[in-house]
């Protein structure tokens, strides 16, 4: 609705660095500040760059240090410069292990894989500042380890390091890590989180898991800080996080805009007193947590998506004048049985309060709408509307009981979504000022019947109509768009049940849409038409000379179609555009241009479960009118003549496979040559039953047939007589036999019948 937040969302998420978010305005980041963020990266890029050679370098043999505490080092050096730790056998008395700065003048800056793993009674490890890369798994089943001190210069952290670590309940995170992730509480057993100098980012949820009794951050960070349960920007303006879970706690005053994701999932948390200066609460924010009453500050602007989500204990809600936006399922699954928006707000998105109590019509309506509101409005039957510059908008019908809507007259737009997926509208009556009909706006409104429209209406929005169970549509002359699959009805879009959109209209004067045998048509430009939908009410559809396009789902689901007449000028066809319900028994092409002298092709499927599922894959694979191909499964469908499963008897019988084969012989466009050898080899190795079926059949023109194409020849005559005489068919057998007498035979054959 183009509410201005007056404040960087983004950085909800919350990056600080520097970044500070500022309300009624932009933000903006200071050149000094940009410097600083530019240096930032490129040090953190240094560090990495150095890790990744330490383990390229060249090694030493392995060498062995003591220290003070009699505790042994395993190390090697990494280009006699620097010092990489291998391993350590701890003395026998050990429980802290503090890993050397140094050996023999060289700095130690790598830990290896497993270095300091499976060690007892070690209770502390410090890593010293000089260390940039550790190794997977370093200190991985030390059972006994409480306490863990990361370098300060450490760029990265790996929960795996710790894996197994079970009693880890202290930890001092790298210093020059920038991201606090949720991969810190694999650590399931840590209590107290020390936070580096340089961090500056929490991810949202980070903290979700957390069982922190302690944080504290580095005095040294200037980009976030901690008042000893939560974490804040620099100057507290945002809170990204609370670390520390409780069941009441306080934001501080000052604090301007709560975080994605801030409280979320800390289903202890019942009570948070929020500052009188908060103004925005981000996505996510308090989901999933125990509070049990919102009253809302009295500055606060924004609420974004699923702020209180599955708050199942929430039970009251107390909106501030001053709200300007409530967005999607802010308060969605919560217990809340009653809800007033004041007049302040201008966006309320739906669904706002999804599996609650809430009724939204008639006299004992628990939802409510400010009556001095400027920007939004509900009439009796819960329909909600925004009063905009350009007028009068339906955003929602949010009772889900009605069944037959009246639009308020002066609506000018249905909103994108604003019926969909409703569970009871059959019928809405829409005044002459509507203009518009948004993007599925009656989506998934499986029960829609009818809609009244008008002239006037100049767009319907893409979906607008999707799975309904519209049934009959007048387009008025006014109208200029009919957005992708507005109107492909139930079913339609699956197959699985013939459209029920079966009568469609065209007011007079309408210069861009038409109908025509039983096809809804958009005219493209002064030669060029697309197909819309098809009406499924006839037998015959002959698509016009001008189409050239067919639009997603025209056809599909369609099942009175039984012959379909096309042009191989359609160059676009949409998703499952000719994909009909029903077997066709003729789909007859024009050729643009002649091919092995056809002007026309016709194609006749079998009947057969193969046959159909080779039709279906001829119309709807290919993205236009491709004759090779439905040629190429017409002959998948003749050369394989079973049936799917061994049970179906809807097999292809041999007689009419025969017929198939020695027409595609005769006439073998496009026939390919693994589809010919079949033809071929069906042919040669059946010819004999072939010959007996067309005797059944009285097909002479058959027998001839296989004579031009060699089938039937000398070598197998003799047989094929023997077989034919054999069903008693005198006439046929005469009929074989004088073939056999003009290929000069007759002395090996037994004239005898």
């Amino acid at each position: 609705m183009g509410v201005s937040y007056g404040i960087d969302l983004g950085k909800l998420d919350v990056c600080f660095g520097g970044f500070s978010p500022t309300l009624m305005g932009d933000v903006f980041t200071s050149s000094q500040n940009m410097k600083e963020s530019q240096d930032r990266v490129e040090a953190i890029k240094r560090a990495r760059e150095r890790a990744a050679r330490i383990e390229a370098a060249r090694e030493s043999e392995e060498k062995r240090f003591i220290d003070d505490c009699g505790n042994v080092w395993f190390y090697v050096e990494i280009d006699a410069k620097e010092i990489r730790v291998n391993s350590c056998t701890p003395s026998s008395s050990a429980t802290e292990l503090f890993i050397p700065q140094a050996i023999d003048g060289m700095p130690v800056i790598g830990i290896h894989m497993d270095a300091l793993s499976h060690l007892k009674g070690i209770e502390r490890i410090d890593v010293p500042d000089s260390v940039i890369s550790i190794g997977p798994c370093a200190f991985r089943h030390n059972s006994d380890l409480k306490v863990a001190r990361l370098s300060r210069n450490l760029a990265d952290f790996k929960s795996d390091w710790f894996r197994n670590c079970n009693c880890l309940e202290e930890l001092t995170l790298p210093g020059e890590i920038d991201v606090l992730g949720p991969s810190i509480f694999d650590i399931s057993s840590l209590k107290c989180l020390h936070i580096g100098h340089n961090a500056r980012t929490v991810a949202p949820g980070a903290f979700a898991k957390s069982q922190l009794e302690t944080i504290t951050i580095d005095d040294t960070n200037q980009f976030m800080k901690t008042d000893g349960r939560a974490i804040f920007n620099a100057d507290g303006t945002v809170m990204a996080a609370l670390a520390v879970p409780c069941e009441e706690y306080a934001i501080p005053e000052g604090c301007i805009a709560i975080g994605n994701k801030a409280f979320s999932t800390m289903a202890s948390m019942q009570q948070v007193i929020f500052p009188e200066s908060l103004e925005v609460i981000g996505n996510f924010a308090l989901s999933k947590t125990g509070i049990e009453r919102f009253n809302a500050p009295p500055n606060l602007k924004v609420i974004m998506e699923k702020a209180f989500f599955d708050c199942t204990n929430l039970v009251d809600i107390q909106l501030n004048e001053g709200l300007k936006a409530i967005e999607k399922n802010a308060f969605t699954s919560t217990a809340i049985d009653s809800l007033s928006i004041p007049a302040s707000v201008e966006r309320l998105d739906y669904p706002f309060a999804a599996r609650t109590a809430l009724t939204y019509s008639g006299p004992s309506a628990t939802f409510a709408l400010s009556k001095d509101s400027q920007n939004i409005t509900m009439d009796e039957s819960g329909g909600l509307y925004s009063k905009r510059e350009d007028g009068l908008h339906l955003i929602r019908m949010l009772d889900e009981s009605t069944s037959y809507y009246e639009v308020a007259l002066g609506t000018i737009a249905i909103d994108a979504d604003a019926f969909a997926n409703h569970p009871s509208i059959a019928e809405v009556d829409l005044p002459s000022s509507i203009s518009v009909v948004g993007e599925a706006a009656f989506k998934n409104c499986h029960m829609l019947r009818r809609v009244k429209i008008t002239e006037g209406l100049h767009k319907i929005g893409k979906e607008a109509f999707l799975d309904t169970s519209l049934e009959s549509v007048v387009i008025p002359s006014t109208l200029e768009e009919i957005g992708q699959n507005a109107l492909v009805t139930r079913g339609s879009r699956h197959g699985n049940q013939a459209p029920t959109l079966h009568s469609i209209e065209v007011s007079p004067g309408n210069p861009k849409f038409y109908t025509n045998g039983g096809l809804l048509l958009e005219r493209k430009n002064e030669r060029t038409s697309k197909i819309v939908v098809c009406m499924d009410d006839r037998a015959r559809i002959v698509v016009p000379p001008e189409v050239d396009e067919i639009a997603p789902y025209a056809f599909n689901g369609a099942a009175q179609v039984e012959e379909l007449f096309l042009s191989d000028r359609i160059s676009t066809i949409g998703i499952r555009g000719l994909t009909a319900a029903s077997h066709l028994s003729l789909i007859h092409i024009d050729l643009m241009n002649p091919i092995e002298g056809h002007t026309s092709l016709d194609f006749r499927f079998p009947s057969t479960t193969r046959g159909q599922q080779q039709q279906s894959l001829a119309l709807s694979t290919s993205a236009f009118v491709n004759v090779e191909a439905i040629f190429d499964h017409y002959d998948s469908s003749i050369v394989n003549a079973s049936s799917f499963d061994s049970f179906n008897e809807q097999g292809l019988d041999l007689y009419e496979q025969a017929t198939r084969v020695i027409k595609r012989l005769q006439d073998p466009i496009f026939l390919s040559d693994s589809n010919r050898a079949m033809c071929e080899r069906i042919l040669a190795k059946g010819i004999e039953q072939i010959c007996v079926e067309a005797a059944k059949h009285d097909d002479r023109t058959s027998i001839d047939k296989l004579v031009e194409l060699g089938y039937l020849n000398k070598e197998n005559i003799l047989k094929v007589v023997d077989r034919v005489s054999a069903v008693q068919d005198a006439s046929m057998t005469g009929y074989i036999l004088e073939i056999g007498r003009r290929w000069t035979v007759m002395d090996e054959m037994d004239f005898e019948l």
